[in-house]
């Protein structure tokens, strides 16, 4: 049997979760009114319920996030709200806390392991899949061989980011935001430590790089690569953004909706299957370049890969480039771009100290060869050669913002039929779910048999504000019935049909199984771990239960003096190319011990190189370490 790729869009709330849906999205996940990973993403649970009934008319899902770290004073109010947003129908939460896994008084829902879960190992993979989570979602870092193997190694579904923003640290593995700021990442209120400007210095005070964002990473994006993550295992494809607007989403989500379906295709049927169904029609044509993203990288996926990880000099977005300056001053300048430009657009480019600079546009006038001489919002201290980038694109924009950006129907076919004193309708979707209306009539004969079909089909062939769209109608003969009447039978027809498509893809109560206990916590090594320290962010009772049932003797909540705020599988040796393992000749002036620097934070770089980490420790600065 041919299996499910599904599409997983990001939702600020319930109207960018419709937008989602609308461009294709065979699921959502949706911030629930606390408790998730970006504090300012709540929606109430009203709003969750709209969200799922849209959904769940496509056969789409909803997943809620409930995913940070819980104190006991907070597990009765975050218990409260699963089983509110339970009762509201959503499909299943994402969870970081491993309470959610063993309490037993948490709703009989379904448990997805969140990327703060650090899953990066088959023996994490296992342990969690055994504990009752039904779906893992692996850690960005993991390459195309290390997700085969974790596919190999448990018979739950997994799932993993294909685009947007990237965290420098194993996700749930950073505690930079919390030491810099005292906003917890865990608790989600990450004040983005990483993407701070950062010195680099090494044990003889050397200065070897200054102000440079170290820790920033560009965004990700593997449309490239959903093919062979497909073949490895991967069954959900995310998209990164619960705090992006309408416009962005409606674009990356448009864009991989078509990814998926060439990939489905180019497979065949007998291998994979959408998610969900319904056809989609688009109003603009996606386009990754234009809209809110960072420099796009493939991270680690595919280790034959070269190219830089890190945007050393902005974490801004610096949009499409769209060519390079040729001459001017002040606020009048000629560029050469194939781009058509407009009025309003923003602008930036790097200024010679390698700062980014934005700007507007007044005026646009075309000249020949390529060439368009514009003038300025304001003074802006370009030069000639200077690369210039379109990070507003209003036109495109306003296209997104648009009523008719997106639509999404789902197929139906029908008929009508009449005799022995009772005329019926019909309508059935292209998942063959199924409507059959029927009422006692004595019509009269037609006069024009002819006009009466086209009348009929007229009518009929209507869907009003239901999101469905026929595909074929068997009139039959019909006799002279009233357009009024012809109406109000067709809106009670698809009204019945829609309703019984949402009961349809109700979410489905899991049969419950006790938990296992046989697999053990273990490092990021797979060695078994009878202590844990910090790192597990264990923080009320039920998670502490969770891992004394595997064999865990002692937790730790306390950090202690040199350990590390960031694991990292980024290294900024490598990406400075001063690597003596994997470069030649590189300046001995970083095979040194290695320290980065913000404000009167001292932070030691240690490498371990034979497992490709790096960690940040935080040195003594007169508060913690």
């Amino acid at each position: 049997m041919s299996e499910s790729l599904e599409l997983l869009a990001p939702a600020a709330d319930k109207s960018v979760a419709k937008a989602a849906i609308d461009c294709g999205a065979d699921a959502v996940y949706i911030g629930a009114p606390r408790f998730g990973a970006r504090v300012k993403a709540g929606n109430s649970v009203s709003d969750i319920a709209e969200t799922v009934r849209y959904a769940h008319f496509y056969g789409a899902k909803v997943y809620v996030t409930l995913n940070t770290v819980l104190s006991d004073a907070e597990w009765p109010e975050a218990c409260r709200i699963a089983w509110q947003c339970h009762e509201a129908g959503v499909d299943a939460f994402i969870i970081q806390d491993m309470a959610w896994l063993t309490a037993d008084n948490r709703p009989p829902a379904v448990w997805h392991a969140s990327t703060q879960c650090d899953i990066r190992t088959p023996e994490k993979a296992r342990m969690l899949a055994e504990a009752g989570a039904s779906r893992l979602i692996l850690a960005r870092e993991l390459n195309l061989d290390e997700i085969g193997a974790i596919h190999a190694a448990v018979p739950v579904e997994l799932e993993a980011f294909v685009h947007g923003a990237l965290c420098v640290s194993y996700s749930g593995q950073c505690y930079m935001s919390e030491y810099l700021f005292g906003r917890s990442g865990n608790r989600g209120e990450c004040a983005q430590a990483c993407r701070l400007a950062y010195d680099l210095v090494n044990a003889s005070g050397k200065r070897l790089k200054t102000g440079l964002h170290l820790l920033s990473l560009k965004d990700l994006a593997l449309d490239a690569y959903v093919a062979d993550m497909a073949a490895r295992g991967i069954r959900s494809f995310k998209i990164e953004g619960r705090l992006k607007d309408i416009c962005y989403v409606r674009n990356v989500t448009a864009h991989y909706r078509r990814v998926l379906d060439r990939v489905m295709a180019e497979a065949g049927a007998a291998a994979y299957r959408r998610a969900s169904v319904g056809r989609i029609h688009l109003g603009f044509e996606p386009d990754l370049e234009k809209g809110f993203h960072r420099p796009y990288s493939t991270h680690f996926i595919d280790p034959a890969a070269t190219g830089e990880k890190a945007s050393l000099y902005t974490p801004k977005a610096m949009g499409e480039p769209i060519g390079r300056v040729l001459s001017g001053s002040g606020r009048r300048w000629l560029l050469e771009t194939a781009k058509p430009l407009r009025s309003g657009d923003g602008l930036c480019f790097f200024d010679a100290e390698r700062q980014l600079v934005g700007f507007g546009l007044n005026e646009v006038q075309a000249e020949q060869s390529n060439r368009v001489r514009i003038q300025t919002a304001k003074d802006v201290a370009l030069f000639p050669g200077a690369q210039v980038f379109r990070n507003q694109d209003l036109a495109f924009e306003k296209l997104l913002r648009s009523e008719r950006a997106a639509s999404r129907r789902v197929a139906i076919r029908g008929g009508f039929t009449y005799g022995q004193g009772r005329a019926a309708l019909w309508a059935q979707d292209e998942e063959g779910i199924g409507v059959r209306l029927e009422w006692p009539a004595e019509y009269a004969a037609a006069e024009n048999e002819a006009r009466m079909r086209d009348n009929l089909l007229k009518q009929m062939l209507k869907t009003g504000d239901l999101p469905f769209e026929w595909t074929d109608f068997d009139a039959g003969t019909p006799p002279f019935i009233p357009i009024a009447e012809l109406n109000a039978r067709r809106r009670e027809l698809l009204t019945v049909l829609y309703e019984k498509r949402v009961a349809a893809h109700a979410a489905v109560t899991p049969v419950s199984a006790p938990p296992a206990y046989t697999q053990p916590p273990t490092d990021e090594n797979g060695r078994v771990q009878t202590q844990l320290d910090y790192r597990a962010n264990v923080a009320n009772e039920w998670a502490e239960r969770f891992y004394r049932r595997r064999g865990v003797t002692r937790i730790t909540r306390e950090r202690q003096p040199g350990q590390w705020l960031m694991q990292c599988r980024y290294c900024i040796r490598y990406e400075l190319k001063q690597c003596p393992r994997h470069f030649k000749n590189t300046d001995p002036d970083y095979n040194q011990d290695l320290f980065l620097i913000y404000k009167a934070h001292t932070f030691a770089l240690h490498f371990d190189c034979a497992h490709e980490r790096m960690e940040v420790c935080a040195l003594k600065n007169g508060r913690d370490a």
